[in-house]
């Protein structure tokens, strides 16, 4: 019996479950927090971590389970990585190798195979995190939506976990996984890198509550301010200039843009005719030379001249009765009369119309 307690007591469990605990806690505590999407796959970590862990316990000499830790840790790297990159999944030959290596650490200590077969597992977990690292650096913020936490994370987590697989393949000689400075010190040490990594999943969720509501004050601070001004409008006999004026106004502010006009059909005869702008808006369309050359003439001829449904962008915009987003005109023939160099040039433009039921009275363009 107290061999045993010796044994258990000197065993390097006790340091390298430290990790674990931390990493269960951490989920735990965080685990209130819907908007993180991996918290079950960090849950399966600390797992993947004790079992491994408590089973070296008992079979010290089998380095079958160092490896099978690195091996789960990785699929589990894959499949937080699949949230944001669905393509990206563990090879079929990372598979095929793992099991090999597997295989060769399971058997190794029955067939009493030379001290160098222990380099299997270093080996191979040193290739599966590199192509894993490979795939991690592919990401982008160009090529996948909320890159920004995997960005944020996987410099550290790369450079832990591949500098394990090198210190324990340095070791080999001397036990590689089993060392004893690898199971107390390498090991340890480095899989804290794993709730570490998930701080940057929590970070991110508290920055993004914290734009959202920014974005809802500033949203309900716009509305009262909206519906203080349609109040005084009504009260003040519904003076509809003023209301439009505030309308394109808000728009122009909400969504940062140079300038906003209002359109408004004239069902009489079934054209568009501008009500209200606001800031440096041009005509969204063809304009005859001479009238650029003074900016009264473009202002008294954009405010003058109305525009038939179904011509230009406005015009289609009320006629069809959908929203308009062209986020670069020089893409789109719509916006071909604009010229970088030209002073009407529009960069980008957004048209909703403005709708009565079923029935459209004008167009709102920012």
């Amino acid at each position: 019996m107290p061999d045993f307690i010796l044994f258990v007591i000197n065993n390097s469990f006790w340091a390298k479950s430290i990790a674990a605990l931390v990493l269960l806690v951490y989920v735990h505590r965080i685990g209130t927090k819907p908007d993180i999407p991996v918290l079950s796959l960090f849950r399966a970590m600390a797992i993947v971590l004790l079992v491994t862990d408590f089973a070296l316990l008992f079979f010290p000499t089998f380095s079958i389970f160092p490896f099978l830790q690195g091996l789960g840790l990785i699929f589990l790297y894959y499949r937080v990585l699949s949230i944001y990159s669905p393509d990206d999944k563990l090879p079929v030959a990372s598979w095929i190798l793992g099991v090999a290596a597997a295989g060769v650490l399971g058997v190794t200590p029955f067939l009493g195979w030379p001290w160098f077969a222990n380099a299997v597992g270093p080996v191979v977990l040193l290739i599966l995190w590199a192509g894993l690292a490979r795939k991690l650096y592919a990401i982008s913020e160009f090529n996948t939506d909320g890159a920004g936490v995997i960005l944020a994370s996987r410099a550290n987590l790369v450079q832990y976990m591949i500098l394990l697989q090198v210190v324990s393949l340095i070791l080999t000689p001397w036990g590689g996984f089993l060392n004893p400075a690898v199971q107390m010190l390498a090991f340890p040490l480095a899989n804290l890198i794993h709730p570490w990594t998930l701080t940057f999943w929590e970070r991110f969720s508290d920055a993004q509550k914290g734009r959202h509501m920014a974005t809802m004050e500033k949203n309900l601070a716009s509305l009262f301010e909206f519906m203080v001004a349609i109040g005084n409008a009504i009260s003040e006999k519904l003076e509809m200039d003023k209301v439009l004026d505030f309308v394109v106004r808000s728009a122009v502010k909400a969504t940062n843009a140079d300038g906003g006009a209002v359109f408004l059909v004239d069902e009489f005869e079934d054209v568009l005719r501008v009500k209200a702008i606001e800031g440096d808006f041009p005509p969204p369309y063809q304009v005859p030379p001479k009238v650029k050359l003074k900016i009264s003439n473009l202002t008294e001829y954009f405010q003058s001249t109305p525009i038939p449904l179904g011509s230009t962008v406005v015009g289609e915009c009320a006629m069809t009765h959908k929203s308009i987003f062209i986020r670069d005109t020089r893409d789109d023939d719509r916006m071909s009369q604009n010229a970088r160099l030209d002073q009407v040039y529009i960069a980008s433009i957004i048209l909703t119309p403005l709708m009565q039921g079923n029935k459209v009275f004008g167009v709102l363009a920012v």
